[in-house]
């Protein structure tokens, strides 16, 4: 069985001859082989110049940004990889792609890997895939020839709803008399008042009639002032005794309240 060093050698003669032919797409794939099969600097190289070639220079960027990462490159090749990519990126969209870890993240072209890890994509909208602790979220990214972008896939912290305690009853409280029966004072205090005033007009009434026995105005407003008064009186009798009939023995007011977070109840009886 041969090993991965001469599979890798063939595939990557394979590569040259595809270039050769102008069969870019058909090389770049042979020379990713190679790199897979025998990590090297040189498969990488061609790939990158490949695919660009090809048409996809988001994944020559990668080609090169993976050259780049490899230890023991020639410090020439290092510089020419530096210089290609640097020109790349002009052209393409770079996406730092964060996360927890666990999480991974497939966009595009390049198939799911361990966060953290940077994809150069095409100008335009990506659909992306995240798989973590368990869950599989389905989002987007979007950019602009010439841009770095950072995609951040840490879920958003659940909130737990918030906690709302039961409602609080503070109990029924006495809250005095009913207020008919202030009412009830009031109107009696009234017509006291308006008895004394007809009463003080019949009197200066009665007064003008005793200087002049034949004023039958003074006679007239004499009687209609006494009976005016006589009413004031009456309706003043029954507010008063009303009034303290229900302060004395009618139903007393009672409040109940209730407290919640948001809210404070009343209600009672009048």
């Amino acid at each position: 069985m041969a090993s991965p060093v001469t599979l890798a050698a063939a595939a990557f003669r394979e590569g040259e001859a595809a270039t050769a032919r102008g069969d870019y797409a058909t090389a770049a794939r042979h020379f990713d082989d190679a790199h897979a099969l025998a990590p090297h600097f040189a498969p990488l190289l061609n790939a990158a110049i490949a695919w660009e070639k090809a048409g996809n220079p988001e994944i020559a960027a990668d080609r090169l940004q993976a050259l780049l990462a490899l230890a023991d490159v020639p410090a020439g090749k290092v510089l020419d990889a530096r210089s290609r990519l640097s020109t790349l990126e002009n052209a393409v969209v770079t996406v730092e792609v964060r996360g927890p870890v666990g999480a991974r993240v497939a966009v595009a072209h390049r198939s799911a890997a361990d966060v953290p890890f940077t994809v150069h994509l095409a100008p335009g909208r990506h659909e992306t895939e995240t798989r973590v602790a368990g869950t599989r979220v389905v989002g987007a990214v979007e950019g602009v020839a010439g841009t770095r972008i950072v995609l951040d896939v840490t879920p958003a912290p659940s909130v737990p709803p918030p906690m709302v305690p039961p409602i609080s009853d503070r109990g029924t409280h006495d809250a005095g008399p009913n207020p008919i029966a202030f009412g009830a004072l009031g109107v009696g205090a009234a017509g006291l008042a308006a008895g004394v005033t007809f009463g003080a007009l019949g009197l200066a009434a009665r007064g003008r009639l005793t200087d002049d026995p034949s004023d039958a105005r003074a006679h007239g407003d004499a009687l209609r002032f006494r009976t005016f008064a006589n009413i004031a009186y009456g309706v003043s009798a029954l507010g008063v005794g009303a009034g303290v009939a229900l302060i004395v023995f009618g139903p007393r007011r009672t409040i109940r309240v209730a407290v919640a977070p948001t809210e404070l109840t009343l209600s009672g009886n009048f």
